[in-house]
């Protein structure tokens, strides 16, 4: 079987136990959240699924996900001949951050010079994936919740809108940012 020591077996199983207890001790960004009023929950929600929901049903799904998809491949086939070549390819990542990460080369499956439909869609969403932490193709409360707050302290970093308004301006350069 294994070529270690009998006593190593047992503290290595120890210590994996002990990490992944911890791990699981310490929560996610869901205990960090503040308390919302269901309205408030709603709300959120509904704002994210607006920019999700592709046939207005009401839900953000992985169909719209790839209906979105379809879209995008029709608005930058340049030709309209239903492949994309590099220059054509290269415009998708303006539009969704997932081809950022997959060039034209690892999405070129078939090695055509070209990327067809099937190419470019099966290519994952990384923004859908990352909202939908249960992975079942369907947006939720607790899941547009927490993308939201996930946003928000990102982009908090910078300071906040209210530190703005205490400043007398609606927006400022970069180099009028204040150190504080």
């Amino acid at each position: 079987m294994l070529n270690m020591p009998a006593f190593k077996l047992p503290v290595l199983l120890m210590l994996s136990g002990s990490l992944l207890l911890t791990a699981c001790a310490r929560g996610g960004p869901e205990k960090k959240l503040p308390t919302l009023k269901p309205e408030q929950r709603e709300r959120i929600h509904k704002n994210l699924i607006k920019s999700w929901d592709s046939n207005k049903d009401g839900q953000a799904t992985c169909d719209d996900v790839l209906a979105n998809r379809n879209d995008l491949f029709d608005q930058i086939d340049a030709n309209q001949d239903n492949l994309l070549r590099k220059g054509e390819y290269r415009l998708a990542a303006f539009e969704d951050k997932s081809f950022v990460f997959i060039d034209f080369d690892a999405a070129d499956v078939d090695l055509s010079g070209k990327v067809d439909r099937a190419e470019f869609t099966i290519i994952p969403n990384s923004s859908f994936q990352g909202i939908d932490r249960d992975g079942n193709c369907l947006l939720d409360e607790q899941e547009s919740v927490l993308a939201a707050f996930a946003d928000r302290s990102r982009l908090g970093a910078r300071g906040t809108e209210d530190k703005k308004k205490q400043r007398g301006r609606k927006g400022g350069k970069i180099d009028d940012i204040e150190n504080d």
